[in-house]
């Protein structure tokens, strides 16, 4: 979710369409309201006509620790040209009771970064002070957000990165991985038993580019088909499919395409998503359930799908 403009700096961070479910990677007080343990894994190639388009890999997870803590880690490789940034992190986050049905987290999260450029191919007999100044750069980074979540709703708001780390020395260029600052958020406006519909916004904002903001329309049928549709600020349209297993695992695959002059690198950008959560500590009640003629507890049927 990082912006998509016209500046090289805004597209050295990371972007995920489907932040409903990715939400970890730019929040480190994001928690699974639903479920207690998580895991996730997200591929993203963006302009596929294009050498060298950005591409992100990212794996994370976490687990919610009682009622009040959760500790979570993200892994992200991110890649643009002769670009690659990969960066580990570690986050915690302390929860808050709103009420009976909802939870406000602060969390933080350090980690452990590595930038490197090749310069290989890319470079003219010109010596240029901005990529033989540094090519590889080690880094740790701190992040800080606040998240709340309940039955009906989530909202976020976080810096991940608070750093500025860049390949170039200080005073030769300003720094290439700059700070973004995002804020998301979304409500159920209709649920039954076999539809759901959740619209999502999101906004993201790096220094000296243009804001970038996401509307999309999120639907759930039959407690399990995933589908969802949205426009953005950068002239794209996004729309996607996928399916929420009873087992708790979860597969998610998102296409967008942009037009006019942010189509300049041609080619649309594919996203995929598998994930899992499980709720370890489900309660005995939680089924109908009625005992067989060997006395053996059994139930009716399985229990409703948890959407995230």
């Amino acid at each position: 979710m990082i912006c998509l403009g016209g500046s090289a700096v805004a597209q050295t961070g990371m972007h995920f369409s489907q932040y409903i479910f990715n939400s970890q990677t730019i929040n480190p007080a994001y928690f699974n309201h639903r479920s207690p343990i998580s895991a996730q894994v997200t591929s993203r190639v963006q302009w596929m006509n294009y050498k060298g388009v950005p591409n992100t890999h990212a794996a994370m997870g976490q687990y919610n620790i009682g009622d009040h803590h959760t500790v979570g880690l993200v892994a992200v490789n991110d890649n643009i040209a002769n670009n690659n940034t990969f960066q580990i992190s570690g986050s915690y986050g302390y929860r808050l009771n709103l009420g009976k049905r909802a939870q406000l987290a602060f969390g933080a999260r350090v980690g452990y970064g590595n930038q490197t450029m090749n310069v290989k191919g890319y470079l003219n007999d010109t010596y240029d002070p901005v990529l033989y100044s540094r090519r590889s750069v080690h880094h740790f980074s701190i992040g800080a957000g606040i998240y709340a979540a309940g039955d009906r709703f989530f909202v976020g708001v976080s810096a991940p990165n608070l750093f500025n780390n860049g390949l170039a020395e200080k005073g030769i260029v300003t720094d290439l991985d700059r700070g973004t600052y995002h804020l998301i958020g979304g409500v159920k406006v209709a649920q039954t038993k076999k539809f759901m519909f959740y619209p999502t916004m999101a906004f993201s904002l790096t220094p000296n580019t243009p804001l970038y903001a996401s509307m999309d329309l999120n639907f759930m049928v039959n407690n399990g088909l995933w589908l969802t549709t949205g426009v953005n600020s950068n002239i794209g349209v996004m729309a996607g499919i996928g399916y929420l297993f009873d087992n708790g695992l979860r597969f998610l695959y998102n296409y967008g395409f942009s037009f006019g002059a942010y189509n300049k690198f041609g080619g649309g950008t594919h996203e995929i998503t598998i994930g899992y959560s499980k709720d370890l500590f489900r309660p005995e009640f939680s089924k109908r359930r009625y005992t067989n003629g060997k006395g053996e507890l059994k139930s009716y049927r399985k229990q409703k799908r948890r959407y995230k």
